[in-house]
């Protein structure tokens, strides 16, 4: 089975996804999803207060969501948090639905919605993934500091386990420095492969 990219949806996006395809599968591996650039695509990312979740969020928005998609902004509040008042001034809704507006005022043919659910963030994800029937998962790469270039950190053993157990093709993006340029992408395939987009 192939990626169906068909004349007629966005060029801009088919082009990417086909450079994504073809520069990060195999495509004798790519029984595992097939997307139609002619359909609707159901996004989701991964938001926090971090600068990599804002990164992320954006190059999706920028670079492969399309006029009538949708993108949910899901934000996780841990379940340590007060169970008096889980949904706290630093953890409320008010970062959901401030960087829903930035998606609405960036892209406004874009469906946007946000979601703000208390729970362990990985099954949260993985769950939220099948129930929303995600076609794309979208998640921050922090730049790793210069312990974690020795020791895997828990960003990045987050992200690992959400390429290797969501269903549905997920990206892991870590935008690069000035100087460099670009972003690293990560997915089932390959790992930190450099996009120059």
């Amino acid at each position: 089975m192939t990626p169906r990219i068909k004349d007629g949806a966005s060029h801009d996006r088919a082009s990417l996804f086909f450079h994504l395809v073809s520069d990060l599968f195999s495509l004798n591996d790519f029984d595992f999803f097939t997307i139609d650039l002619l359909s609707l695509i159901s996004f989701l990312s991964l938001i926090d207060r971090s600068t990599s979740a804002k990164d992320a969020m954006m190059w999706a928005l920028s670079h492969v969501i399309n006029k009538g998609d949708l993108l949910t902004l899901l934000h996780i509040i841990p379940p340590h948090k007060s169970q008096r008042n889980p949904l706290s001034s630093d953890s409320s809704p008010h970062l959901a639905n401030s960087l829903g507006s930035l998606c609405k005022a960036f892209k406004p043919e874009v469906e946007v919605e946000a979601l703000v659910i208390q729970g362990p963030t990985l099954t949260t994800v993985i769950s939220q993934v099948k129930k929303l029937e995600a076609s794309v998962l979208v998640l921050g790469q922090k730049k790793p500091s210069l312990i974690n270039c020795f020791f895997k950190s828990s960003n990045e053993d987050f992200v690992e386990q959400c390429i290797n157990n969501a269903e549905c093709l997920t990206l892991g993006v870590r935008k690069q420095s000035r100087g460099i340029g670009g972003y690293l992408i990560s997915t089932r395939w390959q790992k930190n492969f450099w996009l120059l987009a």
